[in-house]
């Protein structure tokens, strides 16, 4: 199982780290609701997000003029 630890080493901040696994237990899901999961405010997890879709941790998809978001699969990032 990835951890925080795991993912700082892979150079993700604590809070990047956070996200990635929040969305990771949630699926595809919004940013309110992974930023809720991850105890980070709404408005800095855009930040992170888009930081993270930059380094290839995360996918957006859109939906109905949506943007949803999922964590690619753990073991991909560690390969």
């Amino acid at each position: 199982m990835i951890n925080i630890k795991d993912l700082e080493e892979l150079g993700l901040t604590t809070n990047e780290a956070k996200i990635y696994l929040a969305s990771l237990g949630l699926g595809l899901n919004t940013i309110q609701n992974i930023a809720e999961k991850a105890n980070i405010h709404r408005v800095s997890a855009y930040d992170i997000v888009t930081s993270l879709l930059e380094k290839g941790f995360i996918n957006q998809i859109i939906r109905n003029k949506k943007r949803y978001f999922s964590a690619i699969d753990p073991e991909s990032i560690l390969d």
